[in-house]
Parts: C-alpha cells; sequence; structure tokens
C-alpha cells in the first residue's frame, strides 16, 4: 500500500473522523437505548418494573404485544414488492422492459424475499429497517454484482438534528471482522488498536477480542454543482481504502452520489430520520396486562390451595391431616367448627376480568389489530368476496405501512438501476420465467444500455442519460384476495359473459377489472370467439353449396321435363 500520508486522507483524516463518529454517538444515546429496551421487550428479557413484581412467582408474559407486530408483518409480507420501470421516452421502452424483468432475477438471486422480511420485523419492531444497497467487486467469481444487506440500525451513525439522511455531512458503519481474516487480506494492519463503545446490541456476546471494528465512513464533497460521494474504510488508525486516494474514483466512490441506505420508516420522529415502532406504543399496554394477569393467576393458585384455621391443642396430628394418601384421620374430641374450620376466600370481582380486557382491546384499537384483521367474522358471512371486502376495509393502517414500505422500495430500485448503469460494463444474462407459464426466456443486458448518451440535432451536441419511473405492484396476494378474485370469475362466467358471441364485452370488462392473469383469460375469450366465428363461416359455406347444389338438381329436373 501507498504512504498515505502523500494522499488526501491520512492519519490525521481518520482521527478526524473517530471524533465525528464519537459525537454522532453521543448525540443518538436515546435512540440507543430505545431501541435496545424494544428488543430486549421483544425476547422477553426486559428488566423488572415497579408494577412488573410482587411476589416470587414467574411473572406471566402474554403474547398480545407479539400477535400484534407479527400481524402487521403478515400483512407486509402479503404485499411483497416487485417493480416495473416505465420509461420517460419512448425510446427507452425496450430498456424499461429488459429491467422489468432482470431486477426482479436480481432481487431473486439475493433472496430478497428474506431481507425484506427482516427489515419489516425491524421497521414494525423498532420503527425503522434499513436496507443496505452496494456494489459487491468479489461477487460472481471476480465479475462484481450488487448486494443488498439488512443494516442493523444501531451499526449507522449520522448527523444529529437531520430528517433525511442525505443531509448528513457523514454517515459511518460500523461492523466486526475476524482479526486474522482481516490481517490476512491487509497485512499492513500492525498494532491494531481497538476502538471501544461501538458493539451495539449483540446480547450474550462481551469478548470480542478475536475481532476487528471496522468502520465504512461516507461521506459527501462538493464539486462545483455536483455533490460527490466519498468512502474510507479503516480499523483502528490503519486505512484499509480511501476513495479519495483512488486516481480512479475522481467522480466519487459511486456515481449516483447517494448515501447506500434506504430507511423504511413506520411512524416517523420530528428531528430524525428514524421513527418509533409498534413495541414503543404497546408496551405499557402489555406490562399492565401482564401485571393484571399475574394477580389472576395468584389469586387463582391460592383459591386452588385449601387453608384452615385449627384451634391450639385439638388434639389433631398435622402430619395426618397434610397427607392426602392417609384415608383415616384421628382426632381428639368433637369435631365441630370452633375447632376447624376452612378459609374461604371471596369470589373475584368480575370487574379485574374486565379491566384486563379492555386492556387488550385497547392494545388492538391502538395498533389497528380488530377481530377482522385476524380472520373473524360473524358466521353469517360467507362469501369470499365479502371477507375480502371487509378486511380490506379494516386493513386502512396496514396498507398506509405498505405504502411507506413500497416508497421505500422505489428508492432502492433507483440505486440498483443506477448501479446496473455504472457496473455492468460488460452483457450479463439473465433467465427471466414467462408470467403464467413454466418456459423461459434469456435476456442480455449492459449497463451501456442506459449510459448517458450523445445525441446531434442539427449541428447541437446534447446529452441524455435514459430516466425510469418505478411502478410497484404486489408480487402475491392475499388467500382471501385470491379467493374474491376466483369468485368473481365463476360468477362472471355463470352470467354468460365469456360466450363468444359476447367476446367484445367480456373483454371490455376484464380491461376495467384488476384481475391477476386476465391476460390470459383475454386471449382465450379472442380464441375462442375466433373458433365459434370460424364455426360459423363454414357452416354458412356448407349451406350455400348445399342450396347451390339443389339449385343445380332442380334445374337439370326442370330442363329434362321440358324436354
Amino acid at each position: 500500500m501507498n504512504n498515505i500520508n502523500t494522499f488526501p486522507v491520512d492519519a490525521a483524516r481518520l482521527k478526524e473522523g473517530i471524533s465525528i463518529l464519537e459525537k454522532y454517538k453521543e448525540k443518538r444515546s436515546g435512540l440507543e437505548n430505545r431501541i435496545i429496551c424494544d428488543e430486549r421487550f421483544w425476547c422477553s428479557r426486559h428488566e423488572p418494573t415497579p408494577i412488573s413484581r410482587t411476589s416470587d412467582m414467574p411473572a406471566p408474559a402474554s403474547a398480545w404485544m407479539l400477535s400484534v407486530v407479527t400481524n402487521k408483518h403478515a400483512d407486509m409480507l402479503e404485499n411483497l414488492p416487485s417493480p416495473v420501470c416505465l420509461a420517460r421516452e419512448k425510446s427507452d421502452e425496450e430498456y424499461a422492459k429488459s429491467l422489468s424483468c432482470i431486477i426482479p432475477a436480481i432481487y431473486d438471486r439475493l433472496n430478497f424475499n428474506k431481507i425484506y422480511s427482516d427489515i419489516m420485523y425491524d421497521k414494525l419492531k423498532h420503527g425503522t429497517g434499513v436496507y443496505g444497497v452496494f456494489w459487491d467487486p468479489a461477487a460472481e467469481n471476480g465479475l462484481g454484482d450488487i448486494t443488498i444487506k439488512r443494516i442493523n440500525l444501531l451499526s449507522l451513525y449520522f448527523e444529529p438534528g437531520i430528517t433525511e439522511l442525505e443531509d448528513s455531512s457523514n454517515v459511518f458503519y460500523t461492523s466486526y471482522a475476524d482479526r486474522s481474516t482481516l490481517m490476512e487480506a491487509y497485512p499492513e494492519i500492525k498494532d491494531y488498536k481497538s476502538i471501544r463503545g461501538f458493539e451495539g446490541y449483540f446480547d450474550g456476546i462481551s469478548d470480542r477480542d478475536d475481532k476487528c471494528l471496522v468502520i465504512d465512513w461516507y461521506y459527501k464533497k462538493q464539486i462545483g454543482t455536483r455533490s460527490v460521494l466519498h468512502y474510507i474504510k479503516f480499523t483502528g488508525d490503519t486505512l484499509l481504502y480511501a476513495s479519495e486516494n483512488d486516481p480512479y474514483m475522481e467522480n466519487g466512490f459511486y456515481a449516483h452520489g447517494k448515501y447506500p441506505f434506504i430507511f423504511d420508516v413506520l411512524y416517523r420522529e420530528s428531528d430524525s430520520p428514524c421513527g418509533y415502532g409498534l413495541i414503543s406504543i404497546t408496551k405499557n399496554t402489555q406490562i399492565y396486562i401482564d401485571k393484571l394477569d399475574e394477580n389472576i393467576i395468584a389469586r387463582s393458585i391460592m383459591a386452588s390451595k385449601p387453608r384452615y384455621l385449627i384451634k391450639k391443642n385439638i388434639g389433631l396430628n398435622k402430619s395426618d391431616f397434610l397427607d392426602w394418601n392417609n384415608p383415616i384421620i384421628e382426632v381428639d374430641g368433637d369435631l365441630t367448627e370452633e375447632r376447624l374450620k376452612a378459609i374461604t376466600l371471596p369470589a373475584l370481582d368480575t370487574s379485574v376480568i374486565s379491566v384486563r380486557d379492555s386492556k387488550i382491546n385497547e392494545m388492538r384499537e391502538v395498533a389497528s389489530n380488530r377481530t377482522v384483521n385476524y380472520g373473524e367474522t360473524s358466521n353469517s358471512l360467507t362469501s369470499g368476496v365479502a371477507i375480502a371486502t371487509l378486511q380490506e376495509a379494516g386493513n386502512k393502517v396496514s396498507r398506509d405501512m405498505v405504502t411507506g414500505s413500497w416508497n421505500a422500495f422505489i428508492s432502492l430500485t433507483n440505486i440498483v438501476i443506477e448501479l446496473i448503469r455504472e457496473f455492468y460494463t460488460e452483457k450479463r444474462f439473465f433467465r427471466i420465467t414467462r408470467p403464467n407459464e413454466k418456459l423461459y426466456d434469456y435476456v442480455s443486458f449492459s449497463g451501456k444500455d442506459i449510459s448517458e448518451k450523445e445525441i446531434i440535432i442539427g449541428n447541437d451536441y446534447y446529452y441524455r442519460k435514459p430516466v425510469f419511473d418505478i411502478e410497484v405492484r404486489a408480487l402475491k396476494s392475499s388467500a382471501f384476495s385470491r379467493l374474491a378474485q376466483n369468485e368473481t370469475i365463476i360468477n362472471l362466467f355463470k352470467l354468460g359473459l365469456f360466450e363468444p358471441e359476447n367476446a367484445s364485452v367480456a373483454i371490455a370488462v376484464l380491461d376495467a377489472l384488476e384481475l391477476e392473469g386476465k391476460s390470459s383469460i383475454i386471449e382465450n375469450i379472442k380464441a375462442n370467439a375466433a373458433r365459434a366465428a370460424d364455426s360459423t363461416s363454414k357452416s354458412k359455406d356448407t349451406d350455400t353449396k348445399n342450396t347451390d347444389k339443389l339449385s343445380q338438381a332442380l334445374h337439370g329436373a326442370t330442363e329434362k321435363l321440358n324436354g
């Protein structure tokens, strides 16, 4: 490695970065404490509260809050996003169509379903899920490819007081690497000096002597009217890489100039790019439910264990009395209530159960997890369309959450397109499955196809870069949505809409409906109509031929009679 003192990024710059990082960490202690508390609460390992313990019995921990989060998580997964690229100019339509095929293929290769699921848990639990989208030069046997990761928010540091991440002057991402592996890859690491205090939330892991804290430092510099993104990677006081020291990075580390992190926020805070989640708004209610459960259970245990009041010197052997396996117990004197009396507990006040139930309903209402969201309906409601309609009416909050996640997905896909534009210098080949078929197409694509191009208009030269709008659709629909769709199609069939003579009306109706696979239905309707028309035409030809033959026969018979 070259002497770093001869480059813009040197040892003094690393010290400056560490100082900025420590300041960022100090200012966000409230966010860290909240996330750590929420995570412990989620795992039922939260610290006891003043109202949570009054006895030595194990504290009950009901799963109402877990049910709230998992139910919303299921709603998010039922709306797993898939991108459709739309060209802003007609000349780019072919590229938009190719991108609409290859970007989902890239997501499939990265197992995006799991990444999305993990980030949705972060979003719902803590209020913020974070995507990291990078170019990995070691992927595909050194050819390089796009990679997307779930980022732990506690490992990400940014400028305090901002509302959008792009407004931060610096962004730091910390991670741990095996010390021996890192020193083998970077022999210049000699005296490693660990930086403490940036471990984040690693429950149960305290010994990290065999690990190196690696810091990825992203920052922006203004060059003329352009904002350029640069990148420094270092561990301790050892520089591993700096884009400003790289002569091939004069235009920045990434040409798109954005931080490679996308925030998906649930309930946004006013002075932060982060938000708070369902645990923050339901954990106090959960504590009260558990406290009431504890009291109810303790009362039930007391009632299930009989106790007695006895006079002294009653003439009763206590050991025999407490031995339930002994069928005969001898006593001295008469047996009367004055000598031996059972302790009778008063009945549990029903208001205790009512308060507990009201707290459960409060949690459901606050989190918009009503009975219909769990799939519960009245016995009289059996229609799939009616059930789906009722569920959709109760899913307004879930749809709002989904909309936020889709907006973050659009930002993610835009960065993926920019990485394709910059790094797909050679043609890449993708296997694409045709919709509703088991056949494959093979598509090739190169970043050069969508790179900036020179356009000549008259004697003037212009440079234009193809730009695409991203439309998002759900990759799959819920079971009730499919049931409602199937029921709609069956009802249309019963009404005779799909009869060949009604083909034009059926096509118009289907065009107006949002149904999956309706294109194949329309094709079948057109084919059936064409076959019916062909059959009718052949029938008419046959009738015409038969009529002609009959006319010829009659004409011949008439001539014979006249002759």
